[in-house]
């Protein structure tokens, strides 16, 4: 073999030009998942900066799409909510109302074999391997109704943390991230409130009550909490895309940005969306400071975010 072919195969290796001689040992325990490649070093790292967080007792603005509470990631959020500083809560229509469906009754999982049609004719909404009976949503038009004669709403406007509060005053379900929030005293946002069922509830509702729902107010209220949290350090921890990721770094554009932001999401960045864009990203809009600890784990969070909440939970003793 020519000494150049050799060479080749046998290159020499110079690690004087890596900053960061990390060596990757890929045990599956607490302590070494920041030494595995892959997302598992992602989702090590992010637990590192949670630690960090921690330390400097930040505010966690917590953000979730609807389908963390479709899939059953519901109780480990509403765990969350219950043990660290969440002081803000950001979500979609659909969370608030399968969080309140999923107190009435359970969920199904679907069949193996199915046909969209013939569950379509039989009641049985599907998101994906999981159904939602239809008649659910007939338990959920009783309860807001019931929401509207007890505040006496009728001719009158109302926000979306009025209806959230009233909902947690009511419901026992301690799994439901509704009653810890209002438990807590946590306030929970909602801009595209109308978008789902309760829209829907409300258009028909609407011929007899005449109501208003008032976006506007709810929103500046969480700019406002935002910049008056701007003496406390603040953690960003988004599950999934969509306009709770949008709204919840927005506002903390207002306050000078985030201090630590945990992505947790499988979407792509090439397409320019918000969905897919990166902690980085969110740098350059300023909505998370330049010099922020961040990280996206590019993972499903129905698996990411359980395992995310045990590792923080075996870290919390070197805290």
């Amino acid at each position: 073999m020519k000494n150049n072919e050799r060479e080749n195969i046998f290159k020499n290796t110079n690690t004087s030009i890596l900053k960061n001689k990390k060596i990757i040992l890929g045990k599956p325990d607490n302590e070494d998942f920041i030494n595995m490649g892959f997302q598992g070093g992602a989702l090590g790292q992010a637990v590192n900066i949670f630690n960090q967080s921690l330390k400097k007792k930040s505010n966690i603005a917590l953000a979730f799409t609807s389908n963390a509470i479709t899939c059953g990631v519901r109780q480990y959020i509403t765990k969350f909510i219950r043990e660290y500083n969440v002081t803000m809560v950001i979500t979609s229509a659909g969370a608030l109302e399968e969080d309140l469906l999923k107190t009435f009754n359970n969920f199904l999982q679907a069949p193996k074999e199915f046909s969209d049609s013939n569950l379509r004719k039989n009641g049985l909404n599907r998101s994906y391997d999981i159904l939602v009976p239809n008649s659910y949503y007939s338990e959920l038009s009783n309860f807001f109704e019931k929401f509207i004669l007890d505040k006496d709403l009728k001719n009158k406007t109302f926000t979306i943390t009025d209806f959230c509060n009233y909902a947690g005053s009511i419901i026992k379900d301690e799994n439901s991230f509704i009653r810890i929030c209002y438990k807590k005293k946590i306030p929970i946002y909602i801009q595209g409130a109308l978008d789902g069922s309760i829209g829907d509830i409300i258009y028909f509702l609407n011929k007899n009550y005449k109501l208003t729902q008032d976006n506007t107010y709810d929103y500046l209220q969480s700019c406002d909490q935002a910049t008056k949290e701007n003496n406390k350090k603040k953690l960003l921890l988004i599950l999934g895309g969509s306009t709770p990721k949008h709204y919840c770094c927005n506002i903390h554009l207002l306050a000078g940005g985030a201090d630590y932001a945990i992505y947790l999401n499988t979407e792509l960045v090439q397409d320019g969306s918000n969905a897919g864009a990166s902690p980085s990203e969110a740098i350059s809009w300023g909505k998370i400071k330049s010099k922020s600890k961040i990280i996206k784990v590019f993972c499903d969070f129905s698996i990411s975010f359980p395992l995310f909440s045990f590792l923080i939970k075996e870290n919390l003793q070197n805290i």
